[in-house]
Formats: structure tokens, C-alpha cells, sequence
């Protein structure tokens, strides 16, 4: 099964901006650069359309791509990029971890119109924007909170956090029911009962190793979770039953500093920002099955290859 996708980027002497690849059948990775703007960290789809963080002349704001990587537009938003960006119900979502706001932007086509600034608090961490029903979810690493709005971007509660744990990035279960959370600070998973907003249990990323900060990326795909954790260089796995997680085993990924990955049928696709690579790796075997080089990989969307 082939793939196309984005790679979201720090751009620097080696990487020069945006990026996009393919992966065939046969595991052989093409990339290339797809819109030279700076500092493109995260990436994602918006319908036919790829949008993207993007600084300008010290400022921050999102970019709209079409499939040439023709930019439509650019909407500066802040003093400085987002961390994360997100689209939902026709609408994009930033979270700028420095200022500690989000921002939420109206797509119409190929145009781009804000409509609300979120301000949680300077220096909040603010690291990701979640969906649960219908309330945003918004984790705040400096804070140790996980902050709630409604649809409207009005506050309806926060979800409390260990001191020092560092909620960084999250992934709602399939039914609704619960909020899977990476501690970034103590490598530990956590998970929220979302009816009641609190954690019910909790479950060491690293097999019970002393702290060691990094761990960022999640995915969940059928009953499993799988977890980066950077400065380790590992992906941890475990098995999900409602609020019992089991951490399963914490493998290689083949590279140094593994910001982010997605789950594709029977592998991962790891970028590692340090080691300036994108490897394939078998979720069965935990080998690697193929690799291509990336700069200063950050972010990574992907989707089965139309030939149409």
C-alpha cells in the first residue's frame, strides 16, 4: 500500500522548509522540499488543502497550501509560532506553547479569517489542541493541567495533573470515554476518566527507569498505544482496556530524538529530528524495514497514495 505525506520542519543551513513524501509499495521513500517557508513545526490537512504553522519576519501565523504547494494565504496571528496546529469542523486550531494562547481560525475554501484568541497564561506550555465531544481540550505542560473551553472557546473546567509531570500531548479513546496523556516530565501515561475530569490510573512509559524527561508523541491505533519518548530514542507500546494500560515493551527508533510518528497498517513511521531521518519500522518484528533522510523533523501527516 503506497503513501503520501507532509513533514513538518525546523528550518535551518539544512532544511528549507515544508517537505513532502511517498512511500511505495516497496518501502522506497521519496522526499522532497514542497514549500520553502520557515519553521513549517507542524503540519496538517485541511480537506484538499495542507496547512501549516509559519513565521514571518518574527511572527507567527498559519499558511494554506494546495496540492502544488501554492500558498493561498498566510494569516499572521502572533509575536511568535505556534507550537501545534490542528483543523476540526471547519476550523484551525494553533497552540503557541511560549504565550500560552490558542488561536482559532475559520477556513472558507482558500480563505483564512480568525475568529478567537484563547489566552490561558504566558508561559502556560500550551502544547496541544484536543476534541471531546464538544469541548476543546488543551494541555498545558507548565501547568500541569489539561485546560477545557466549549466549542466557543469559553472556559468549562481544567483536569489536574501531577506537579512537575508535564501533560504535552494527549489522544481520546475510540468511545469518548476516556483521555490517554503523555507526561512529558516523568515519562508517564495517564489516563482521564473525561465524564468525571479526573486521572484513574497511570503507568511509567520506560519499564520503571529513573526520570528521564522527553517523552512527546502519541498514537492510538486498535488496542494500542504507542509513545516516543526523545532523549531515550525509544517508542514504548502498550495495550489499552478502557483505564488499564499495560506498558508491552519500549523498542528502538533507529534514530536520535524521535519528535514525532504515525501508525500505518503494520508500522511506524518515525521522524527523528537529531539523527535527520525518517525510518519505517514493522510493529510485529520492531526491525526496521526502510529509511530516508529528513532535516530537522518535527511533524508528520499521512494518507493512502490516490493514483487517480
Amino acid at each position: 500500500m503506497a503513501y503520501q505525506g507532509y513533514l513538518g520542519t525546523y528550518t535551518n543551513s539544512n532544511s528549507k522548509g515544508l517537505y513532502r513524501f511517498t512511500m511505495d509499495d516497496e518501502f522506497h521513500i521519496e522526499i522532497q522540499c514542497f514549500a520553502a517557508v520557515d519553521n513549517p513545526k507542524y503540519v496538517t490537512y485541511v480537506e484538499d488543502y495542507t496547512a501549516s504553522i509559519v513565521e514571518v519576519d518574527e511572527k507567527g501565523g498559519i499558511a494554506l497550501f494546495d496540492d502544488q504547494g501554492t500558498c493561498y494565504q498566510t494569516l499572521l496571528l502572533e509575536d511568535s509560532p505556534a507550537t501545534y496546529i490542528v483543523y476540526h469542523n471547519g476550523f484551525l486550531y494553533t497552540a503557541n506553547y511560549h504565550l500560552g494562547s490558542v488561536q482559532i481560525v475559520k477556513v472558507n475554501q482558500r480563505e483564512l479569517n480568525f475568529v478567537k484568541k484563547i489566552e490561558i497564561k504566558e508561559k502556560a506550555g500550551c502544547h496541544q489542541v484536543l476534541f471531546h465531544n464538544n469541548h476543546i481540550l488543551v494541555p498545558c505542560l507548565l501547568l500541569d493541567q489539561v485546560y477545557v473551553y466549549d466549542n466557543f472557546g469559553n472556559y468549562v473546567d481544567t483536569i489536574a495533573f501531577p506537579r512537575g509531570s508535564g501533560p504535552r500531548h494527549g489522544v481520546v479513546s475510540f468511545d469518548q470515554k476516556y483521555l490517554y496523556v503523555v507526561g512529558e516530565l516523568d515519562n508517564t501515561l495517564y489516563v482521564v476518566d473525561l465524564d468525571a475530569c479526573r486521572i484513574v490510573s497511570s503507568v511509567n512509559l520506560l519499564k520503571d527507569e529513573p526520570i528521564y524527561k522527553g517523552s512527546a508523541a502519541i498514537r492510538l491505533h486498535g488496542e494500542y498505544l504507542y509513545v516516543s519518548t526523545r532523549y531515550k530514542d525509544v517508542i514504548s507500546i502498550l495495550k489499552v482496556e478502557e483505564e488499564k494500560v499495560i506498558l508491552k515493551d519500549v523498542i528502538s527508533c533507529f534514530g536520535k530524538h524521535p519528535r514525532d510518528f504515525i501508525v500505518m497498517d503494520d508500522w511506524l513511521m518515525v521522524l527523528n529530528k537529531d539523527s535527520d531521518n525518517l525510518v519505517v519500522i514493522d510493529r510485529h518484528t520492531y526491525k526496521k524495514v526502510s529509511e530516508a533522510s529528513v532535516p530537522s523533523g518535527i511533524s508528520i501527516i499521512a494518507k493512502e497514495k490516490s493514483y487517480e
